[in-house]
């Protein structure tokens, strides 16, 4: 799960911390910026597997939410996406 914010970054905007793979920075372009459904769709695009990959569920809700939930031996884990 710690990966998903780095995937999700070099999904955007090629980049990925820490993964130099010879960049060189020479100069800057302006690039079109990202919209907050695109933002969405990529990070759902990568957590719904690894959630279902861990056991979670998809659950019907009331609202559009529709949680992932894991059960343990305590408690029920919820990750709202």
């Amino acid at each position: 799960m710690f990966g998903v914010p780095a995937s999700l970054a070099q999904q955007i905007c090629g980049f990925r911390y820490l993964d130099h793979s010879g960049l060189r920075f020479t100069e800057l372009i302006p690039v079109e910026l990202v919209s907050l459904p695109q933002v969405v769709h990529a990070l759902r695009t990568r957590l719904v597997p690894m959630l279902a990959a861990r056991g979670s569920v998809q659950q019907s809700s009331s609202d559009d939410c529709q949680p992932f939930v894991a059960k343990t031996d305590q408690d029920d884990v919820r990750v709202y996406v």
